[in-house]
């Protein structure tokens, strides 16, 4: 009687266990975008490094949503942060928004370019930042 009791408890777990939900196997892959270079952050907004890398790492496991809002989020406390409007350059470009990626590209390499002839020249950045003009697209 007891050996029965056992074997139908042990029937009863095994179907029990074989109806359980499955869990769905992950599969390790790599970043979403390998083309694409992390935007080191500037040692001004060090502090917002960790917020960069995670939004980095979202857009590389490919929740660009969520990699846009953290940037934005950021850039809304350094908005003079080159480095998180070139993040954005690449969320537009993982969102096959070309137009908008090349405008964040250029947004955050002008005052990197800026600030270079300035520093080169001993001017201030403000005097230079009238003399560089991007062109804008053609008509």
């Amino acid at each position: 009687m007891r050996r029965a009791l056992a074997c139908a408890a042990l029937l009863a777990l095994l179907v029990i266990a074989g109806c359980a939900p499955k869990k769905p196997s992950v599969a390790l892959a790599g970043p979403q975008f390998p083309d694409f270079i992390f935007p080191a952050p500037i040692a001004a907004a060090s502090g917002q490094a960790g917020g960069q890398r995670d939004a980095w790492t979202a857009l590389q496991n490919g929740n660009i949503g969520a990699a846009d809002k953290q940037l934005n989020r950021l850039l809304q406390r350094s908005p003079s942060d080159a480095s998180l409007v070139a993040g954005l350059g690449y969320v537009s470009l993982a969102r096959h928004d070309l137009a908008q990626a090349l405008t964040r590209f250029d947004q955050a390499t002008t005052p990197l370019i800026v600030r270079t002839i300035a520093d080169h020249r001993g001017e201030s950045m403000a005097k230079n930042a009238a003399i560089i003009r991007f062109p804008g697209p053609k008509p």
